[in-house]
């Protein structure tokens, strides 16, 4: 009984196959390979130019290439007031518990009400900032940029 072959094998089988078909042909016809009063010939490459083209550096291209780190001073530089004002809101809300937001928030609150805001904490930023009113927004940025402004 013949074993069963995988799939490579089976591959390299037909492929064994078919060069001893066609060494047979070739043996029977003759080399087809020859070429008569052929003459050899030296083929060269030619050689890479080198590149003269030079990065434009302060133009005002879209592509950004070598335009990374082009400053005229290096300094440090401030946030603006706005994205200033972003960090501290998301620092005070990363850094303080969830009751005593809610306690700053709405005073000392009975009857679940806290644990819904304490469950929206929990649910992240976007989930609580999303539900607080106006006022009660700017007593959560001013407490923010109180403590870390």
């Amino acid at each position: 009984m013949p074993e069963k072959m995988t799939k490579e094998e089976s591959k390299v089988q037909r492929a064994i196959d078919a060069a001893r078909v066609a060494k047979q042909m070739l043996e029977a016809t003759g080399s087809a390979f020859e070429i008569p009063d052929a003459e050899e010939v030296k083929v060269k490459r030619p050689k890479a130019e080198k590149d003269k083209t030079k990065p434009r550096v302060g133009e005002d291209t879209h592509s950004g290439y070598a335009s990374a780190g082009d400053e005229d001073e290096y300094k440090i530089k401030k946030a603006s007031r706005e994205v200033e004002i972003v960090h501290n809101v998301v620092m005070f809300f990363s850094n303080t518990a969830p009751a005593v937001l809610v306690e700053m928030l709405f005073g000392e609150v009975h009857g679940g009400y806290d644990q819904e805001w304490i469950g929206r904490y929990q649910q992240g930023f976007n989930r609580f900032w999303g539900h607080l009113d106006a006022s009660n927004r700017q007593k959560f940025v001013d407490a923010a940029m109180e403590q870390y402004g």
